[in-house]
């Protein structure tokens, strides 16, 4: 069974969530490995370095508050320490590039935190979107099993001033000259009629001998399983003047439901 055709708007809103959710899970990641490149061993050391800077600040005791802040996740204030450490040795060159560092994690940080809730709102909508996918083929796949079970009939009539402009029996008719209209009931079951995406019913009356093929207008409700078709103006024209064996063919998206026979007397 083929899948059901994916809407443009489903793809792009699922490839969309998709990016902004890699983007977060890659700035997650090098977050995190930002906080152990750059933090120190332990979160715990924050309160001792806060402590050392009030007591005595110096470009070490802010190095040191920096990596204690960066390892609690403090990102933004571990980048405004390094900076301050690097200002109190403005000729240590190493001081400058560690601060930069610090700064650029800091950046990283922020940019994350400001992706968390479009990734959250991704997450959600890849699984809104994968619920919907998995009831769009079940639906499709019941569509398909329903229209490949379904047999139908075709029950036809001649209307006319007399019974000498022709008559039905079944799924059988004869038309006659002074016919003015053929009746085709066709009935292909309840459960095809009741579908929620129904395909579009289709009567065509084929004479092979003559190559000749009069379609009717497709109906696309026919609830209940019955739809009824009739054949007047030029479309009964076309099939009185070609006398003969004609086919009549009743189909759902391209499977045959139910076939009948018109023969269409000179006289």
């Amino acid at each position: 069974m083929a899948c059901p055709p994916v809407p443009r708007f489903r793809s792009f809103v699922a490839a969309l969530a998709a990016l902004v959710l890699l983007a977060g899970l890659v700035l997650e990641g090098w977050t995190a490995a930002d906080r152990g490149r750059l933090g120190a061993r332990s979160a715990a050391d924050l309160p001792a370095a806060l402590a050392l800077t009030r007591t005595r600040p110096s470009s070490a005791a802010y190095a040191r508050l920096s990596r204690a802040q960066a390892a609690a996740g403090q990102a933004r204030d571990a980048a405004t320490s390094a900076v301050i450490a690097a200002r109190l040795v403005p000729n240590d060159s190493k001081a400058a590039a560690t601060s930069e560092q610090f700064v650029d994690a800091a950046l990283r940080a922020t940019v994350r935190d400001l992706l968390r809730p479009f990734a959250g709102l991704s997450v959600l909508a890849l699984i809104v979107l994968a619920i919907t996918g998995v009831r769009r083929r079940a639906e499709a796949w019941h569509r398909e099993r329903t229209l490949s079970h379904a047999r139908g009939r075709v029950v036809l009539a001649v209307e006319g001033a007399d019974a000498s402009c022709g008559e039905g029996h079944g799924d059988h008719a004869v038309l006659r000259p002074g016919a003015q209209a053929l009746v085709v009931d066709a009935h292909v079951g309840a459960a095809l009629g009741d579908l929620k995406d129904a395909p579009p019913l289709v009567v065509a009356l084929s004479h092979a001998e003559a190559g000749r093929t009069v379609r009717l207008s497709a109906r696309r409700e026919y609830a209940g399983g019955a739809a009824r078709f009739r054949v007047v103006g030029d479309a009964l024209k076309e099939i009185a003047r070609v006398p003969g064996r004609w086919r009549v063919l009743v189909r759902a998206d391209g499977a045959l439901l139910a076939e009948g026979e018109v023969r269409v007397a000179t006289a």
